[in-house]
């Protein structure tokens, strides 16, 4: 013996050794199973009081405290290192409404090093401009752009050029690590391009026209590329350069929310290629390195033989401003999603915008939300990013509302043409889609997770100029198990994930502490993530050669216990504005008095972008007669509910009291629809004990279960379900 303490979760015996630790239920049943639990929690917090004893901020030069808080959802994303953007150094040339919006996404996500290039001066505009405030007189174009860029990223490093770049020396493209080329000018393209070949240097381009724009890509190993010893020339395949007609250079002729499409696509390509350079990887960069949008019809493609077809053809460069200023526009959430959206349309000309969120802004929110800055944390997110829609375009009317989507009266979304649904959670988007099909209105929806987002078109029954849609509980039929109830059955158990060590830490740290912890207070999140890393520790111990993830840092104990998802704003900003452009048609469509011919809504009316690779589906839902929304078969409502092998049918009636679902146990059956079987009712002798468990009813996760209220008057137009089918699933 060495003399020194064992602290590994082996030291203790278990009661249930010889057992799987997924068995364990959340009830201690015996002596043994006390004593057992009661050493593992002294375990576990005697090692996060050491922790708060021992700990000293990691010496980081590159990235500050206030950075890594800044961009924490960023570092939830698998494989991502923020150090790989703060040493990147990237050149845009043209600043043009794609320009822009890429510079934005830049500063957002933190690239060390932005060099702007654009020859051009001005003095006054008639529309207003992103990123661009009124002059004192001609003052050239990157010098306004610098200023409002720089109040988004104060981090970042901004230079710029104001000669043409025939006129701006080799030696300066070359100090760059990726160019990105925002200009429709082929010519200019096409001698960018040159140069980057010479320097072995990245290059993108990424361009607008009207409601149309392409990006792609070109990496120095695309013109030889090896095949089984021979070298062939890959270019066409990978890239060519591509033409557009140079009279969209102007930004009144091309769509802001078309331009941020395309920035946040090639942008998100942009970074693929930093990681790819310090030979770090999160993602392919796109094949074919070609996409095109064509905003008029709400569809990509992505094949090269596509390339020359971004011309002018009938003239039409924007949507009809005058609908659009009469236009009101709903808008629920105001994070990362609904802040591209508002100004997404505000600088559309839309008439009217109505802001809807219960939040405050937090700083780690001001990497994915343009309108905020560091004086507005802890503020309303609806009230901040109204006062920042009217400095964007001072004519825009704005209402905002902070207070939950649900208790605003109805008349409010009958006034408006087009819901929009920028939610971050499910259960609101249901209850949007639920109030949209009631007035009948429109509704597009849209959500990222990491790298990947979708968008959904929504159309009831009686809106103007567009056809009846699937809804969005016909594609998410099953809503996913409130996490309130995972989190209450995993924490007296034994961890069987990386999460489940987050929330056993602070059940325990509840336990000791007699209170809740605060995710504010520094030490009580140093005290979870010691607690946190023990927990890591014994579950790695259990599951030697398994990849847990590595040790915890004080911001994911917000980021977990908190729900917080990884996301980054390239993806948003793409995802927003697709949003943006097809609630621009279809309020458009609602003013119309005869259907434009030009203008068409998203079909397929489901689409789905995965930025890892670069590809993105646009797939055909149907509507479902089982709908509880829009089908024909209405009156079942659809849930998920988390059990461990202990679990009851009053734990059942208890997870649904949680999620505000409040049924009487006295006056409800519970069947298994499979069997048709009565498994429990309280006025039969043999069905009537609550207590009984599931698994002794041969229920156990995967299982359904129907419940079915009875003995109350029921009125025909309730919006109540009559009946509650659900699912059963393991918190493991």
């Amino acid at each position: 013996s060495t003399g020194k303490e064992d602290t590994s979760e082996h030291n203790l015996e278990s009661p249930q050794s010889g057992e799987n630790a997924d068995d364990e239920t959340c009830k201690v049943q015996t002596d043994e199973e006390i004593n057992f639990q009661q050493q593992r929690e002294n375990l576990t917090w005697e090692a996060a009081e050491k922790y708060l004893e021992s700990y000293e901020e990691g010496e980081d030069d590159d990235i500050t405290s206030t950075e890594k808080e800044l961009y924490a959802r960023q570092a939830l994303l698998k494989g991502w290192d923020q150090k790989v953007l703060k040493k990147t150094k990237v050149l845009i040339i043209g600043l043009g409404v794609v320009g822009r919006e890429l510079a934005k996404d830049l500063a957002l996500i933190g690239i060390g090093e932005l060099t702007m290039m654009d020859p051009a001066t001005i003095d006054a505009w008639n529309h207003p401009k992103f990123l661009m405030t009124t002059p004192p007189g001609m003052t050239p174009k990157v010098e306004l752009i610098q200023h409002n860029l720089q109040a988004m990223n104060r981090y970042m490093k901004i230079n710029t050029i104001t000669s043409k770049i025939e006129e701006v020396p080799l030696s300066v493209i070359g100090e760059h690590d990726v160019v990105a080329c925002c200009m429709n000018s082929f010519k200019s393209r096409a001698y960018v391009h040159e140069v980057c070949k010479r320097f072995d240097i990245p290059y993108l381009e990424a361009t607008c026209l009207g409601l149309e724009g392409f990006v792609q890509a070109w990496l120095p190993t695309d013109d030889g590329i090896n095949d089984g010893g021979k070298v062939v020339d890959g270019s066409e395949e990978f890239f060519s350069l591509a033409f557009a007609d140079e009279f969209g250079e102007g930004d009144h002729e091309n769509n802001p929310a078309a331009g941020s499409i395309i920035a946040g696509i090639a942008g998100q390509e942009l970074i693929k290629i930093a990681f790819k350079l310090q030979e770090k990887d999160i993602g392919d960069v796109q094949k074919p390195r070609y996409i095109r949008y064509n905003g008029k019809r709400g569809i990509f493609e992505m094949y090269p033989a596509m390339k020359d077809l971004l011309l002018v053809r009938d003239g039409t460069y924007e949507l009809d401003p005058s609908l659009l200023a009469d236009a009101t526009i709903f808008i629920a959430g105001v994070g990362a999603l609904g802040c591209e959206i508002a100004k997404d349309l505000a600088l559309a000309g839309v008439g009217k915008l109505i802001l809807v969120d219960l939040d405050t802004i937090e700083t780690s929110n001001l990497s994915r939300q343009l309108l905020f800055r560091m004086e507005d944390i802890g503020k309303p997110k609806a009230e901040i990013g109204a006062k920042r829609v009217k400095e964007i375009n001072p004519d825009c009317e704005v209402e905002y509302h902070f207070t939950k989507i649900q208790d605003l009266p109805l008349d409010l979304y009958e006034n408006c043409d087009v819901i929009i649904a920028a939610l971050d959670n499910v259960q609101a988007r249901f209850d949007l889609n639920v109030i949209a099909r009631r007035v009948k209105r429109p509704m597009i929806e849209g959500g990222t997770v990491g790298f990947e987002g979708h968008v959904q078109v929504i159309v009831p029954e009686g809106a103007s100029h567009l056809e009846e849609t699937a809804c969005y509980r016909c594609v998410v039929p099953i809503p996913p198990p409130d996490n309130k109830l995972i989190a209450a059955c995993t924490p007296k158990g034994i961890p069987q994930n990386r999460e489940h060590c987050v929330l056993r830490a602070e059940w325990i740290f509840r336990k000791k502490m007699e209170r809740e912890p605060d995710l504010e207070d520094r030490q009580d999140r140093i005290l979870l993530a010691g607690a946190a890393n023990k927990e890591l520790q014994m579950l790695r111990e259990r599951n030697p050669g398994e990849d847990f993830g590595k040790h915890f840092v004080l911001q994911d104990m917000e980021n977990i216990l908190k729900n917080k998802i990884p996301a980054i704003q390239t993806v948003s900003s793409a995802i927003a504005s697709i949003e943006s452009l097809e609630a621009l048609k279809m309020a458009m469509l609602q003013r119309a008095e005869t259907l434009p011919s030009a203008v068409k809504v998203m079909a397929p009316t489901y689409m789905n972008y995965n930025g890892i690779w670069g590809i993105i589906d646009q797939l055909p839902v149907m509507k479902r007669e089982e709908c509880p929304v829009c089908g024909s078969q209405k009156g079942i409502e659809y849930l998920q509910i988390p059990i461990t092998p202990g679990s009851t049918i009053a734990d059942i009636f208890i997870s649904l009291d949680q999620i505000d679902v409040h049924l009487d146990h006295q006056k409800t059956m519970v069947t298994k629809p499979d069997t048709k079987s009565i498994v429990y009712h309280a006025s039969i002798p043999n069905m009537s004990n609550i207590d009984r468990k599931l698994v002794d009813l041969g229920i156990s996760a995967g299982s359904e279960v129907l419940l079915t209220p009875f003995g109350g008057k029921r009125d025909e137009d309730s919006p109540e379900p009559l009946k509650y089918q659900i699912t059963l699933i393991s918190v493991s």
